[in-house]
């Protein structure tokens, strides 16, 4: 069976920047909307979101991340931006 990976891309509020105060945490991540989206959803969280990201930098992102993690056997994937 494969895993099901929801993929999260974005600026500071698809990271979840400043939910609990701190810029970045793991806490932040998962409380995000895309983390608590995955969550309802049965999906992996894979939150690649960076704060101050521009809408290039989130496309080569989500490229990269599937030239270099992406396992077509393994993994089922959803894309969240």
């Amino acid at each position: 069976m494969k895993q099901k990976i929801m993929l999260i891309a974005g600026c500071s509020h698809t990271a979840g920047s400043e939910i609990d105060g701190n810029e970045d945490s793991p806490y932040n991540r998962e409380a995000s909307f895309g983390g608590v989206l995955a969550e309802k959803m049965g999906y992996k969280s894979v939150n690649i979101a960076e704060p101050g990201s521009t809408n290039s930098t989130i496309a080569r992102s989500i490229l990269q991340w599937f030239s270099s993690e992406y396992k077509p056997d393994e993994m089922e994937v959803f894309v969240v931006v």
